[in-house]
């Protein structure tokens, strides 16, 4: 009842990077020289997931073997932090396509 009421359930995202880049922001933001996202410190949870309990899977050597945070306890508070800052930022500036040439106009089927 109370998410319906406040709307409080939101859609997220399914492309990671959609996900990626606002929270990147959000944690390289300030505003008057403070951070733009705080965590409270009683939010541990989400404290171990951004001090790196949060991470991509890596090789040995340190080469990333995926481009998908690994799925652990580490990730679900780690996804809601995303989806957080992609709420608060909003998407990414899509890249401007390059304009087609316009298409010849179809009717019944058959060019004219």
């Amino acid at each position: 009842m109370i998410e319906k009421t406040l709307s409080t359930v939101y859609q997220g995202a399914s492309h990671w990077p959609a996900v990626l880049e606002p929270m990147k922001a959000a944690l390289n933001l300030s505003i008057e020289g403070r951070p733009y996202v705080q965590v409270g410190s009683g939010a541990e949870i989400v404290h171990k997931a951004l001090r790196g309990g949060w991470h991509y899977l890596k090789s040995n050597d340190g080469t990333v073997i995926r481009d998908k945070p690994v799925k652990d306890k580490h990730s679900h508070p780690g996804d809601c932090f995303g989806a957080l800052a992609l709420k608060l930022l909003g998407r990414p500036a899509k890249k401007q396509q390059p304009k087609r040439a316009a298409r010849p106009v179809v009717a019944g089927g058959w060019m004219r």
